[in-house]
């Protein structure tokens, strides 16, 4: 390996320690449970998944030609 490699390798496995530990402080810290900013993305999120599975769904109707097996 190249010496920037192994210091570059070292500077993320140092980084991945730290976060370890100090991961949970750093959520309580940030964490607000009346933030309509994260009510709107957390329904929003669940909106998109919906949305997804919908589109998926009709794209395999759509290419399916007829051929349906349910076994």
């Amino acid at each position: 390996m190249k010496k920037q490699t192994k210091i570059v390798f070292c500077f993320v496995a140092c980084l991945l320690l730290i976060f370890t530990f100090t991961d949970l402080q750093i959520s309580e810290t940030l964490y607000n449970p009346k933030s309509t900013f994260g009510w709107f993305f957390e329904s929003f999120g669940e909106v998109i998944i919906a949305l997804i599975g919908c589109f998926s769904t009709v794209g395999m109707i759509r290419t399916s030609k007829g051929k349906w097996s349910f076994y």
